[in-house]
């Protein structure tokens, strides 16, 4: 990194060790954290304001709704100052800040994400392009060696009810073919032990994925067990062997009273 021009660097240890070392610096200097792949070939932002917008009917007219709008192309700090903007916006009680953890778009498929509006605030954030807000308390789970995106996401939902996606911003990455880093470690046992805890984790929000093999889940987290402030009943997944904390406690109620004891008072 440092041959590549980097003035600053800073080892911080495996994959989500590292990960967690730029959200403490971030909060020691009282900044926001920005986390990234480092093989980002390209960053485009195609705006669309969210009021007024509408689905489009079909996919030809969802393709079309991308290719009217402008595409800035635009740098990592660009890209993280117009999270972070569009973080702040979301809405949220008095006293709270909107959302603290931000994302791009999981892929480049312009149609696919004008079928969708212009932020998400329930959906998954991939780990190649992160703005973090390390007020939140929330880390990565340093027991998880790949999948680690997907835990953060399902951490920060279940403490701050929500996170933001912007369905308008793009990532262009290499991290399926390129050499090195968390690639280099991907293999079918890492896969489904990463797999096995998010399911042991979350209880009914991960699913195989449908179309993309063994190895690849689904994520949706209004499927979420009773147990996390969903509808409906869900088997919590067997603990990995080599995994060691305990499952994550709830904050579906997030400080509001309960039946029981609004029935109990005086």
């Amino acid at each position: 990194y440092t041959a590549a021009g980097a003035s600053r660097v800073v080892e911080g240890g495996g994959l989500c060790a590292s990960r967690n070392a730029a959200i403490d610096l971030a909060a020691k200097e009282g900044k926001i954290a920005c986390e990234m792949s480092d093989d980002l070939a390209k960053i485009a932002i195609l705006h669309q304001e969210v009021e007024g917008w509408q689905k489009p009917p079909c996919m030809n007219d969802a393709n079309a709704a991308a290719r009217a709008c402008t595409q800035w192309r635009c740098s990592p700090v660009g890209a993280a100052m117009y999270l972070d903007n569009l973080m702040q916006s979301v809405p949220h009680k008095k006293g709270e800040k909107g959302a603290f953890l931000g994302g791009a778009f999981p892929n480049v498929n312009h149609g696919l994400a004008f079928g969708q509006g212009p932020l998400s605030k329930e959906l998954f954030i991939v780990g190649d392009f992160l703005v973090i807000d390390p007020a939140s308390p929330l880390r990565f789970d340093e027991e998880i060696t790949l999948k680690e995106d997907y835990d953060l996401t399902a951490q920060h939902l279940n403490k701050h009810g929500r996170v933001l996606r912007s369905n308008r911003l793009f990532v262009t990455a290499k991290h399926y073919t390129n050499e090195g880093g968390a690639v280099a470690d991907r293999n079918d046992e890492r896969e489904q032990y990463n797999i096995g805890v998010l399911k042991y984790k979350w209880p009914g929000v991960f699913k195989q994925h449908p179309t993309r093999g063994e190895n690849e889940v689904k994520m949706d987290w209004t499927q979420r067990s009773l147990e996390y402030g969903g509808k409906k009943s869900a088997s919590r997944g067997k603990k990995p062997a080599g995994y060691n904390a305990a499952p994550p406690k709830s904050a579906a109620n997030r400080g509001q009273a309960s039946m029981m004891s609004f029935f109990g008072k005086k």
